[in-house]
């Protein structure tokens, strides 16, 4: 991707910064600058970039076209992956980084894990990023001194026998999911992406439609002020119906 420190963002009057920022502030999330990468393969490229500042990076398709649905469903998507870590801590091989943060809030409000605290994850004990680790302590000098970090941290370091980074990352996922929904304030992108990823009676796909029949989308639809466009009828094979 390009280098953000020596690109330009886009300016506020672009029509893809503006749907990022509206974005942001329905989903609670910190306005990112935004850059576009002109010379990506990928032209629906959305990368959520968490370095010095929060940053999205969007391709040629998405800055061209960023008030479509499916552009609004993976803008949601790249916000909520840059509210948990960015795509650095949301990759499908992020584990030794997951276990780094985790083990950084622990050691940041003075709770020290033993080596072998995620030995019972697989029977071994996996690889821990402990340089980011030791980043997480220098960046949260003031830690111990924040409740809400002092209760997870003790949360977590209780039971880290039962921690499985696969189960978090799944849980990541199953938030964008709910993110693209909000964002492209239709549920169809969604869907048709996690049909084609885990298909129709998979855990993913059970839990995205359960969140949509459940009283809290219902709810912040309605909060938000928007319409859900009707869906295709989805023909299932009479052994396929649930119950």
């Amino acid at each position: 991707p390009i280098d953000i420190q020596r690109a330009r963002s886009l300016p506020s009057n672009s029509g893809v910064v503006m749907v990022a920022r509206a974005l942001a502030d329905a989903l609670g999330i910190p306005q990112p600058l935004v850059f576009v990468e002109q010379a990506a393969e990928d032209q629906e490229l959305v990368i959520a970039h968490l370095g010095a500042t929060p940053a999205l990076i969007v391709g040629r398709k998405i800055n061209s076209a960023p008030f479509a649905p499916r552009s609004r469903d993976l803008i949601g998507r790249a916000l909520m992956r840059l509210a948990t870590g960015g795509d650095y801590l949301n990759a499908t091989s992020s584990e030794p980084q997951l276990l780094g943060v985790l083990l950084g809030l622990c050691r940041a409000v003075g709770i020290e894990l033993p080596e072998d605290a995620f030995s019972t994850i697989r029977g071994d004990t996996p690889a821990v990023d402990r340089s980011l680790a030791d980043w997480v302590v220098k960046s949260l000098p003031d830690a111990a001194s924040r409740p809400e970090f002092t209760q997870a941290a003790r949360t977590f370091a209780q039971s880290t026998d039962t921690f499985d980074p696969h189960r978090l990352r799944d849980a990541l996922a199953m938030a964008q999911d709910r993110a693209g929904v909000v964002a492209a304030a239709d549920p169809r992108p969604a869907l048709a992406r996690v049909l084609e990823t885990d298909g129709l009676t998979g855990e993913r796909a059970t839990a995205l439609l359960g969140y949509l029949l459940s009283d809290d989308h219902l709810g912040l639809r309605r909060s938000l002020g928007y319409q859900v466009a009707l869906l295709h009828t989805i023909e299932l094979e009479p052994d396929e119906v649930p119950g």
